[in-house]
C-alpha cells in the first residue's frame, strides 16, 4: 500500500463544497465543472500536480494528507481557519460611490470590482457609498472536500515541470533535466534576486536537483519544430496556491 508524505509530489483530483449550503465551489472534474457552469467552452478541467507541504494545498488539507492511501478516496471536511480563513471586518469598506462611476462602473451588489489592485465585491449600495468586501469569497466558509491523490511522481523531470508550471504560470516556458540539473528558458530575463528565489523553491521541493539554471530565449508563436515547450498554465487552486 503506497502512502503519501511530505514534499511528495502528487497528481491529485477533487472537488469542494460549502458546509452549510453544499454549494459546489471548487473541482477539477470536468464533467461537474460543467454542470454547474463552472467553466467556458475553451477551459480544460483535469488532476492538478503540487507538492504537498509546500503551500499549494489548503493548510487543512495538506494537515489530513501525510499517511493517507494512494487511489483512495477520501472525504475532509475542513474549517474556515484551515481553509480561506475567517471574514476580517476590516476588510469590509465603504467606498463613495462616485469613485466607481467615474470609472465607468454602475455598483451593484454582487459585482466584482478592482480597486487599487485589490478584489473584492460589492455586498451594499445605499445613497453615495458603496459597501465592498475584500475578503476571499471562501472566507468564513467551512467546506467539504472529496479528495483521491492519483499517483505519486517519481520522475525529476515531471516534478520540475510541474513546479515550473505554477511558478511561470501564464508565460512561455520550456524545461530541460539532465540528471541533477535543469536549465528553465523563459521569454524574459530574470534578474538575479528572482533567479535565486526560484532556485532556492525548486531546490526545496525537488532536493535531487543541485543546479538550476535560467536562460532568456526567443520562441516562435508555433514553436520550433522538436522543442517541447510547455505553455505555462495555472491550475487551479485549492487554496494556498
Amino acid at each position: 500500500m503506497e502512502t503519501v508524505k511530505k514534499n511528495d509530489f502528487i497528481e491529485c483530483s477533487f472537488s469542494a463544497w460549502t458546509k452549510d449550503t453544499h454549494e459546489l465551489v471548487d473541482t477539477t472534474e470536468e464533467k461537474l465543472a460543467k454542470e454547474n457552469s463552472m467553466m467556458g467552452e475553451k477551459d480544460k478541467m483535469g488532476p492538478v500536480i503540487v507538492c504537498l507541504g509546500q503551500g499549494q494545498l489548503l493548510k487543512g488539507i495538506e494537515a489530513a494528507l501525510p499517511g493517507k492511501e494512494v487511489g483512495k478516496e477520501l472525504s475532509l471536511d475542513i474549517s474556515a481557519g484551515d481553509a480561506y480563513g475567517m471574514k476580517d471586518p476590516k476588510l469590509i469598506q465603504l467606498i463613495a460611490t462616485s469613485k466607481f462611476v467615474a470609472q465607468g462602473i454602475q455598483p451593484q451588489p454582487g459585482l466584482a470590482v478592482n480597486i487599487d489592485g485589490i478584489l473584492g465585491r460589492i455586498r451594499s449600495v445605499s445613497g453615495g457609498r458603496t459597501l465592498v468586501d475584500f475578503n476571499h469569497p471562501l472566507a468564513g466558509k467551512d467546506l467539504t472536500y472529496q479528495f483521491t491523490v492519483k499517483r505519486i511522481l517519481n520522475d525529476t523531470k515531471e516534478k520540475i515541470e510541474a513546479q515550473a508550471r505554477l511558478l511561470f504560470a501564464h508565460e512561455q516556458h520550456s524545461v530541460e533535466c539532465d540528471g541533477a540539473s535543469a536549465i528553465i528558458k523563459l521569454k524574459k530575463e530574470l534578474p538575479p534576486n528572482a533567479r535565486e528565489a526560484y532556485t532556492k523553491n525548486i531546490q526545496e521541493c525537488i532536493p535531487e536537483i543541485k543546479s538550476v539554471s535560467f536562460e532568456k530565449i526567443t520562441i516562435p508563436k508555433e514553436g520550433k519544430k522538436g522543442e517541447n515547450l510547455n505553455i505555462g498554465k495555472q491550475q487551479k487552486p485549492t487554496g494556498g496556491r
